[in-house]
């Protein structure tokens, strides 16, 4: 469910409820409103008011969204039809007082709220004022010498405050859409750089496999090598192509059956190899894919030593199984050599090691080796039940949705309308003010607007602790302001408890904060010192106690119930964007994997099974062999650099006579597409008239002066060019003539 929708459906539910108990619960009773109205008003009256809220709360969750705007339409509409019809539907002054009439006034602020549901904003425009001017309307039919404050009221501060209600539910309807919105982009967002990221890592698989087998097969068999170890390095290769193509089950392998396969390695070598395990846990297990990786990292590791240590070098692999680790450690006492002078890009070290722990998530490898003091590679590796989930991150965290945003609260429009209220409801007593209580007036106006100021300025939800206790003293400040200029003597009129309602708003906006104690007990702190201000004036302190009380009250409801909608909201936002990132990811395994599978199936397989078969190439045979190798080398040593067109030119070059090297050492990977074009060109033409020498194309690391150099040694003279980030000309100089 998207969050528009379920913010829709909760604030049809936020509105129904509220309406229906208004109605059951109004003064005077149901009972006694309807048998005073004529029968088919009363039935109208009902069936909108009544039976409408109570299908919009109750179906809330349920009907299709269509329907729920359709019972919110007529809702709205019919409310309006309901006080036009009071001068038809009861008898002139049937009522000797104003209280909540006719069928709950009070819910009326809710029923200018649901007219959002349905009805686009502009229309309540017109739709407020025709509100109050049919509340007005029905205080002066229904009741007898009303006193004016009530056609104040009814005319200005119910359709203000519904006004409040509607800004709050188009600022959450607005919200949730831009969270949808939001979302999506995030999801295009984690799913675009989980795809690079997954591609980058499966072709760092697939360069590791090719460099481990292929590459030493082609080698193997472009030169004048024996007929046993051609098919032997050929079926090597095609045993890792076909599972390049065919990846097999993933699962769990078991402690014996991961140290075969290690032992496997050390006796196939072309030279002794000591084996030792250590097995502290029989009960250990390791998923296959981290199986497959270690054994592969063993035998290049195995690879690289018999090739570079020296005939006479002793070697050993040994593997220690613990519960919650696999430690393995292969050493050679050979010739050894300098880690400083070993390009960080040379193919075994880094792809057929490094990349491939990295790929391996709490997985560590160390190399040490001094010249003449042989080589130690150390590989650390959790098992199956220890390895941490692999991290994706897609970017920053997202902003957390809360109430607060939800409703929209620090939006200007909320503001606007929160202020004219305010403004309302400080003017009134002005008629009432003396000499000696301007001064409490104006401490009770500063310190309303200094709590206003505590609850709305802090970012941070929920509202810190220190604010909300602030905010909750300066509103008690301001009671006790407002009720020590109380005339006394039973003389004390509702204007007197002009702050009463800009409290009660102040505190609705602190439990929609989630301070719901803080606010609940400065809600009772102030209606108790008001009390006591005005115990002599019952009817209008019950009455304001009512209107301000049951607003918090349905603020409180609201709150909780955001607040579980927001959490509802945040999970499935990243529930959303989890699910695209894992989708991208395994199609970028797939897709990096088919690509690279089909690639080498028409380059390299088919010289692969002429080995397997013959054992022995022909000339032409031999020379297509070490061109193939070559450019394979280029595609995993050049990466981005490595375009189709520069491969065959490089093949072109290499055929006149020119040794080529193509290295990426990552300035490409965050650069912009004009870039890689002008760096590919001035490759391009470099290689496209090397007709000997050794030629190096090098993309530079990230942060240096220029993204490439180009270097040509012909012989006769070395020319350097290089190629700046910026679209400006290459540089080309004469280094040595």
């Amino acid at each position: 469910m998207k969050s528009s929708e379920r913010v829709f459906r909760f604030l049809a539910l936020g509105m129904g409820a509220p309406v229906t108990l208004a109605v059951l619960a109004s003064n005077p009773p149901l009972a006694t409103q309807l048998s005073l109205a004529r029968s088919w008003w009363a039935t109208l009256a009902v069936i909108v008011l009544l039976v409408v809220p109570a299908v919009l709360a109750a179906g809330s969750f349920i009907l299709p969204v269509l329907v729920l705007r359709r019972a919110a339409s007529v809702l709205v509409t019919g409310q309006l039809v309901v006080l036009a019809t009071v001068p038809l539907g009861f008898e002139r002054g049937v009522l000797d007082y104003p209280v909540d009439w006719p069928l709950a006034a009070s819910a009326t602020p809710v029923v200018i709220a649901a007219a959002t549901l349905s009805w686009r904003p502009v229309i309540l425009l017109a739709y407020v004022p025709a509100t109050a001017a049919g509340l007005v309307l029905t205080t002066w039919w229904l009741v007898a010498d009303p006193p004016w404050q009530w056609f104040a009221r009814l005319g200005v501060a119910i359709p203000l405050f519904g006004l409040v209600l509607a800004a709050l539910s188009l600022s959450a309807l607005r919200a949730a859409r831009l969270l949808d919105r939001n979302t999506g982009i995030a999801r295009r967002e984690a799913a675009a750089a989980s795809h690079a990221r997954e591609t980058a890592a499966e072709r760092d698989r697939v360069d590791a496999l090719v460099h481990d087998t292929v590459l030493s097969a082609l080698l193997t068999g472009g030169r004048e090598s024996a007929p046993g170890i051609v098919r032997n390095a050929a079926r090597i290769a095609l045993d890792g192509l076909d599972r390049l193509a065919d990846p097999g089950s993933h699962g769990e392998l078991a402690t014996q059956d991961f140290l075969a396969r290690i032992r496997a390695v050390t006796e196939g070598a072309d030279a002794p190899i000591a084996f030792g395990a250590t097995v502290a846990s029989h009960q250990a297990v390791l998923s296959r894919d981290i199986a497959r990786t270690l054994v592969d990292v063993v035998h290049e590791a195995v690879r690289n030593s018999i090739r570079h240590a020296g005939p006479d070098a002793q070697r050993s692999v040994d593997v220690a199984i613990h519960d919650d680790s696999v430690a393995i450690t292969v050493t050679d006492d050979g010739v050894g050599f300098d880690l400083k002078n070993v390009s960080a890009r040379r193919l075994g070290i880094e792809y057929g090691i490094r990349r491939r722990i990295a790929g391996i998530p709490g997985a560590a490898a160390h190399l040490e080796s001094t010249p003449g003091s042989g080589t130690r590679l150390e590989i650390h590796s959790p098992t199956l039940s220890q390895a941490p989930a692999s991290a994706d991150p897609a970017g920053p965290p997202p902003e957390q949705t809360t109430a607060t945003h939800l409703l929209g609260l620090r939006t200007p429009i909320a503001a606007g309308l929160g202020a004219i209220i305010v403004l309302n409801e400080a003017a009134q007593p002005f008629s009432l003010i003396e000499a000696r209580n301007l001064v409490l007036y104006l401490t009770a106006l500063l310190a309303l607007a200094a709590s206003t100021a505590a609850i709305l300025v802090p970012k941070r939800d929920p509202l810190p602790q220190r604010p909300a206790l602030a905010a909750a003293s300066l509103v008690i400040i301001a009671a006790a302001a407002c009720a020590a200029g109380f005339p006394g003597g039973g003389a004390t009129t509702d204007k007197h408890l002009w702050a009463w309602p800009i409290i009660t708003l102040a505190l609705c906006v602190m439990v929609i904060r989630g301070r719901f104690l803080i606010a609940w007990a400065a809600a009772i702190s102030v209606a108790a010192m008001l009390a006591a201000g005005h115990l002599d004036t019952g009817g209008v302190y019950i009455i304001r106690l009512q209107w301000n009380m049951l607003p918090l009250a349905l603020f409180t409801l609201v709150a909780l119930a955001l607040r579980r909608q927001a959490r509802r909201i945040n999970d499935a936002h990243h529930q959303a964007v989890e699910f695209s990132a894992a989708q991208a990811r395994a199609q970028a395994r797939i897709d990096e994997r088919d690509q690279q599978s089909a690639y080498l199936a028409a380059t390299a397989r088919p010289l692969l099974q002429r080995m397997r078969e013959a054992g022995r190439l022909s000339a032409a045979e031999q020379e297509g062999a070490l061109q193939v190798e070559a450019t394979l080398r280029d595609r995993i040593r050049g990466r981005i650099l490595a375009s189709a067109g520069i491969l065959e030119a490089a093949s072109a070059a290499r055929e006149r006579g020119a040794e080529v090297n193509l290295l990426d050492d990552g300035a490409l990977d965050t650069a912009g597409p004009d870039t890689v074009a002008r760096v590919q060109e001035a490759a391009l033409a470099e290689l496209e008239r090397a007709s000997g020498g050794r030629l190096t194309v090098r993309v530079l690391p990230p942060g240096r002066h220029a993204v490439c150099t180009i270097v040509h040694d012909d012989g006769v003279e070395v020319r350097r060019t290089e190629v700046p980030y910026a679209a400006t000309r290459s540089s080309e100089r004469l280094v040595r003539a």
